[in-house]
C-alpha cells in the first residue's frame, strides 16, 4: 500500500473539511429553494428559485467529489481517479471564476465577492492537491520499480 506524502495528506484533510461545508451549504440552499417554490414564488422570483436549486445541486455534486478526493487522498488509493476528479473539479472552478469575471460579479462595491474568493481558493487547493497526487504516484512507482544500477555483481 502506498503511503501518501505530506502535501497530499494535508490537502486531503482540507478537502474533507471543504466538502463538509459545501454539502451543508448545498443542502440548506436546496431546502430553502424548495420551500420558496412551494410557498408560491412566481415570475422572476420563481426563476431565481429554480436557478438556486440548480446551483445547490451542483454544490452537492462538487461536495461529493471533494469528499471522495479527500478520502481517497488520505488513504492514497485510486490515485488515477483522484487526479481525474481533481482535474474535473478544477475545470468547474475555473469556469465559475471566469463567469464571475465576465459578468462583472467578482467585486461588489469594490470588495471581492465571497463566492469569487471561495472559487479562487478552490483553484489553489485543487492545484496543490493535483501536485500531491502526482508526487505520491511518482514515489510509489519508484518504490515498486527502482531504477536499474550500473553495478555488476561480483
Amino acid at each position: 500500500m502506498t503511503k501518501p506524502l505530506v502535501l497530499l495528506r494535508v490537502m486531503s484533510i482540507l478537502f474533507i473539511i471543504f466538502a463538509s461545508i459545501m454539502l451543508l451549504a448545498g443542502v440548506l440552499s436546496a431546502i430553502g429553494s424548495i420551500l420558496s417554490f412551494v410557498l408560491g414564488m412566481d415570475g422572476l422570483a420563481g426563476a431565481a428559485v429554480i436557478i438556486l436549486l440548480v446551483l445547490a445541486i451542483c454544490a452537492n455534486v462538487s461536495g461529493l467529489l471533494f469528499l471522495l478526493c479527500g478520502i481517497f487522498g488520505v488513504k492514497a488509493k485510486f490515485l488515477k481517479a483522484c487526479f481525474i476528479m481533481a482535474l474535473a473539479l478544477l475545470a468547474i472552478e475555473i469556469i465559475i471564476f471566469v463567469v464571475m469575471i465576465v459578468t462583472d460579479s467578482i467585486f461588489i462595491e469594490e470588495i471581492i465577492n465571497p463566492l469569487g474568493l471561495i472559487s479562487l481558493v478552490g483553484i489553489v487547493l485543487l492545484i496543490l492537491y493535483s501536485i500531491g497526487v502526482k508526487q505520491t504516484k511518482t514515489r510509489a512507482a519508484a518504490v515498486l520499480d527502482p531504477p536499474p544500477t550500473d553495478r555488476k555483481p561480483e
